[in-house]
């Protein structure tokens, strides 16, 4: 067969949504096919403790696919494909290291695929899942002074005099255990360590068992309803519970319910007990809890040994004592204070026996956590032939985290390499659902298991690399998804083999104090950052010995949609005992800015282009920081010409100011404006005869009236003029030119000629160039009189002198629409409302600025440019895109100290209060195409300026406020420049919203950037879902909103704004049309399009007045109010 088969269960192209699913969910499943002939493919899907379906799978041209609704009760399904194609049968189903993602073609039936389905109801607490657990072997960890203990009366107990004895089981030559020795630790000695444990960052304490036993590990329970005496009381243990909670930390016990000992009240083998146990008496009220085979001398025991019966867990009397009376055993201790069990060997619970326990501890308490003892993967566990199901939300919210334990050792210790690792621990993730992933029992040591820092190697005599792994292993135990626990005394530098060692005495005065601190370190920055604890975690690098990966929160709400602190940490793990590895992350754009650290080395780290690059020293762990925003702002981008006007675009008039207060009433504080330079045809103010004069169609004729520059009649004529379908603009020119000559102003007069003078660098030129270029009907200066067109001052002079009314009109408009924009700026800075500009980075041709300073651009001896700006062919266009701009000279800027854009940014900062700027990636470098080249495929990179320049304008005007328009193909020489320059970048929704590493749809933003949901360029937000996203893309953003197949335009565009107003960045901005929830019809430009563009425009200000309380609502929500407000 020829056809390329291929499915990923990690691709959401092959299966989405990724890993575990609610019930009743939908799940789309695809098996890719390229080349070679057309195959029948069925999906053989099986549910576990079910039966079988096969579910047909339709072609659509480059693959096969088919939509499961899942069971409405959890269960596990599992699939594969069966593939029939030239009367062969082929399957394609699992890998063979059976861990998900991409599959393997076969002859024979392969491996199946999981689903973990769990009831959508199903929530495991919160606290829980933002706490620390310590566990506690309660003989060994503190022995207090408590007068009501009496270390005596325990038959078969041996009692250690020196706390740091080793301990050791007195066997018998059978190697049966004789004698338990105790050390003497108690409740009294847990509660004088509480303040340790506080200091720790410890949340919860799960204790090894604590009720009456003969043992002193307290497995062989003896009475369910008392503390064992060595430990303290009963009043004693509630003490201590109310103690622990004061101090913010909450108790779990751990219940040991598959078995008793044969020395309890229940079994009473050696009539300890004066109670009938079963043992004595098939009378007894407990006989029926057991299992005898020959009464009453044998009976099933746990695992052979006689001294732990098996209880039969589904006796209803056993089922009545343990968890449904109204003091069951359950409800007695929760009524004690504690907050949650652990359940030993819960592969030995019947399923009936632990989901009533787990219904039964919910009704209870909700908020009490249950955790199953599992060795294995626990959504797929199989218990003596059963297949269990405990990650479906019926059993447990927790389970020990053995397999990750595993994980964490093997990567350390080298037996398995990063990437392997990353497969490993992705295929965790794919099975169990999220609720519980954030709610496993991370631990790295129990009291079933070798000390771990014996098992990283360490002896009596050097423990030095062990410790350095135990540092790797604890930065990475505090920094995943899971509930991290600490076995008493691994956080001190305990060693210990196997049980009994492994439960040595807690080393109190002799801890391991560097070990201890970094533990502190870690626990401290966990319980400090919620990224840390509830964030997304999105792998970023795992080759060889160096994995790194990255935790973030970023909107206020953490993966379950819980309030929370935004925050992004990178973890960086080097296993090697040896090599120091320099590695770069690429982050496709998900962290951006300075990365500082947050473990005790000096380290900084600034990323470029959405990459950096760290050393690690062998065995080492570094997490690092990135920025939050300080102050966080919002705004809307409209143009002024895009204000309603009675007729013709918008004005600087009475509707400017409205929208001001539209603005202030919004709590915005920035109004983002395109260029205000004068248009050429096309009506692009990014392609202007001006780089400095403002666009004279700004004016407001009803504000010259109120000056007196024309009459209300005249006015009133003029309105009448545009109501008859006439050319506006047209007739606003006319009017225009009747303006009263400066001569005739009184009041304004030697304002207009302050302003002239202050402006002469350019507007003497501007003016001029206008005159001129009215005279001959042209703006193309090089078709104008050779000394005219080498702007030789004689000609300058003669032209200025004979077209003296043109020029002085031109100077006149240019104060008339300088000052109306100067009211509106005061304004809006009274408002607290800041102005953001806009500067292109090229001007025209047809333009003042070219023609009067030809020195500074590449300009052949006829004034034509020699070569001309434009973008190089990429993946929109196979011939890239030529603009036509002439292209600076900088070696004769530079030569004049950037002169001109010295006297360009000033101006730019006297009319806007920030200044982005566009095409910044032409500064570092710019594509020159030669005149008269067809196409942009011919083009050259050419250095730009770089810093220099813009060193040379801070030198004169001090620090600029700007910020960089950073978007389409950004290079690293940019964004070096960027970070050298201090400057923020914008991010899009549009081009920046990505499915990251975890699986999820999300729009990323760093602290120090502009976010926006889209631009002058782009398609309006709306346009762009319904036209330019395809169905994937659209349900994969409608999941990142929360929003269903079916939500209303105006519910999406609420929900996309509050997402915006959500993200890290410091600064949000939305154009109105966002705001407005209008479609493509409302788009300002079409980039590549002739005609048509620039001219979108408000019919009225009641369109935009009503939306002001949703803003601000918004603005108080998310933070980004102006302080006084």
């Amino acid at each position: 067969m020829n056809t390329f088969f291929y499915h990923d269960s990690w691709n959401s192209g092959c299966r989405h949504p990724f890993g575990a699913v609610p019930t009743a969910g939908r799940v789309r499943i695809r098996l890719e096919a390229k080349g070679g002939e057309t195959a029948t493919v069925t999906l053989r899907l099986w549910q576990s403790n079910g039966g079988e379906k096969l579910v047909p799978m339709a072609f659509d041209g480059s693959g096969y696919g088919c939509m499961l609704t899942v069971p409405e009760r959890g269960c596990l399904l599992w699939y594969y494909f069966v593939i029939e194609a030239g009367g062969d049968r082929f399957y394609y189903g699992n890998n063979r290291d059976n861990l998900g993602g991409v599959g393997e073609l076969r002859k024979e039936p392969p491996p199946s695929y999981q689903i973990t389905v769990y009831d959508r109801q199903m929530k495991t607490p919160d606290w829980f899942k933002n706490t620390i657990v310590y566990q506690i072997f309660p003989d060994r960890f503190c022995r207090g002074h408590d007068p009501a203990v009496r270390l005596q009366g325990k038959k078969g107990a041996v009692i250690h005099s020196d706390w740091h004895d080793r301990p050791y089981y007195c066997k018998d030559e059978k190697g049966a255990i004789v004698y338990y020795d105790f050390f003497g630790g108690n409740l009294a000695g847990m509660e004088e360590k509480l303040t340790y444990l506080q200091e720790l960052g410890i949340g919860a304490i799960y204790l090894n068992p604590v009720f009456e036993s003969a043992s002193n590990h307290r497995y062989g329970t003896g009475d369910y309803y008392n503390i064992d005496p060595f430990l303290g009381t009963n009043e004693g243990f509630a003490a201590f519970c109310a103690a622990a909670g004061a101090k913010g930390i909450r108790i779990i016990l751990d219940g040991v319910f598959s078995h008793t000992g044969a020395d309890s009240r229940y079994f009473n083998r050696f009539g300890t007990y004066e109670s009938v146990g079963a043992f004595q008496s098939q009378a007894s009220p407990y006989y029926d809890w057991y299992r005898f085979k020959n009464y009453p001398d044998e009976y099933e025991s746990w695992w052979g040994v006689d001294d732990l019966p098996n209880v039969n867990e589904t006796a209803p009397s056993y089922l009545d004592f343990i968890i449904r009376n109204d003091d069951s055993v359950l409800k007695h201790w929760l009524r004690q204070g504690v907050s949650g069990w652990r359940l030993d060997v819960i592969d030995e619970l019947p399923e009936t026996f632990l989901r009533d326990f787990y219904k039964t501890l919910k009704a209870t308490d909700p908020e009490a956590v249950l955790i199953g003892e599992v060795w294995e993967d626990a959504s797929n566990k199989i218990s003596y032939g059963e297949q269990r199901e405990y990650l479906c939300g019926y059993d447990i919210d927790s389970a020990m985290n053995y397999v990750l334990r595993r994980m964490f050792i093997d990567f350390v210790n080298g037996v398995r390499n990063a990437a392997e690792t990353a497969a490993q621990y992705m295929h965790l993730t794919e099975n169990y659902p999220p609720e519980h992933t954030y709610a496993m029992l991370n631990l790295i040591g129990s009291h079933d298991v070798e000390r771990i820092l014996s098992v990283l190697g360490g002896t009596e005599t050097d423990t030095a690399v062990a410790k350095k792994k135990l540092r790797l292993l604890s930065a990475w135990q505090m920094t995943l998804p899971g509930v991290p626990s600490i076995y008493y005394g691994d956080e001190a530098g305990l060693l210990g083999g196997k049980d009994p060692d492994n439960r040595r005495t807690y080393p109190w005065g002799q801890e391991d104090a560097e070990l201890l601190s970094w533990t502190k370190t870690l626990t401290a920055l966990r319980n400090d950052l919620a990224c840390l604890r509830t964030g997304r975690y999105l792998p970023l690098y795992g080759t060889g010995d160096v994995l790194v990966y990255a935790r973030a929160i970023e909107g206020g709400r953490d993966v379950f949609g819980n309030i929370a602190a935004d925050g992004l940490c990178v973890v960086a793990l080097n296993r090697s005992t040896r090599e120091e590895h320099t590695v770069t992350v690429h982050t496709d754009g998900l962290i951006g800015g300075t990365l500082r650290s947050l473990t005790g080395a000096d380290l900084i780290v600034e990323t470029v282009n959405g990459a950096f690059t760290l050393t690690l020293a062998p065995l080492s762990a570094v997490i690092l920081r990135g920025e939050e925003s300080r102050r966080k702002r919002c705004g809307v981008l409209l143009q002024p010409t895009s204000l309603p006007a009675i007729c013709g675009s918008g004005t600087l008039g009475q509707e400017a100011f409205a929208f001001v207060d539209f603005l202030a009433a919004g709590k915005q504080s920035v109004w983002q404006i395109l260029p205000l330079t004068p248009p050429l045809d096309g009506d692009s103010p990014y392609f202007s005869r001006s780089a400095f004069a403002v666009n004279e169609r700004l004016i407001s004729l009803e504000v010259l009236r109120d000056w007196g520059w024309i009459s209300s009649r005249d006015l009133a004529a003029f309105y009448e003029r545009a109501a008859g379908g006439g050319d506006v603009q047209a007739a606003k020119d006319g009017l225009l030119q009747t303006l009263p000559a400066l001569s005739a102003l009184s009041g304004e007069r030697r304002d207009v000629e302050t302003f002239c003078e202050a402006n002469a660098y350019w507007l003497d030129d501007y003016a001029v160039f206008v005159a001129v270029a009215d005279h001959f009907g042209t703006t193309d200066w090089t078709q104008w009189p050779d000394d005219i067109r080498r702007h030789q001052a004689a000609a300058v002079k003669y032209w200025s002198g004979k077209l003296h009314a043109g020029v002085a009109r031109v100077r006149l408009l240019q104060y008339a629409v300088h000052r109306q924009w100067a009211d509106v700026h005061r304004y809006a800075r009274q408002k607290g409302i800041v102005v953001l500009g806009d500067m292109p980075m090229f001007v025209a041709h047809d333009s003042a600025d070219c023609w009067a300073h030809q020195e500074f651009f590449q300009l052949a001896e006829n004034g034509r440019p020699a070569a001309v700006a434009g973008v190089p062919p990429d993946y929109f266009s196979a011939d890239g895109q030529l603009w036509g701009n002439p292209l600076y000279d900088y070696e004769k800027m530079a030569a004049d100290g950037y002169e001109w854009w010295v006297r360009r940014f000033a101006k730019a900062l006297a009319d806007v209060d920030e200044i982005r700027v566009d095409h910044f990636r032409g500064f570092a470098a710019y594509w020159s195409v030669p005149a008269g080249a067809k196409t942009a495929a011919a083009g050259k990179w050419r250095t730009g300026p770089g810093g220099h320049l813009f060193a040379a304008v801070r030198q004169r005007l001090g620090d600029l406020p700007l910020v960089a328009e950073d978007l389409g193909s950004i290079t690293d020489d940019v964004c070096r420049l960027k970070n050298e320059l201090a400057l923020p970048g914008m991010r899009v929704l549009h081009f920046h919203g990505k499915e990251r590493t975890d699986r999820r749809f999300s729009f990323d933003t760093e602290a120090r950037c502009l976010a926006y949901t889209g631009t002058h360029d782009n398609n309006t937000t709306l346009g762009w879902y319904h036209d330019d996203l395809d169905e994937n893309g659209r349900r994969r953003l409608r999941e990142a909103l929360g929003c269903a197949a079916d939500v209303t335009d105006d519910a999406l565009m609420d929900a996309i704004l509050a997402y915006l107003y959500s993200r890290r960045a410091e600064t949000v901005i939305v154009p109105l049309q966002d705001i407005l929830s209008l479609g493509s019809e409302a788009r300002m430009n079409r980039p590549g399009i002739v005609g048509g563009n620039w001219c979108w425009q408000l019919a009225s200000a009641m369109a935009y007045r009503p939306y002001s309380g949703k803003l601000a609502a918004l603005a108080y929500r998310y933070g980004r109010v102006n302080a006084e407000d």
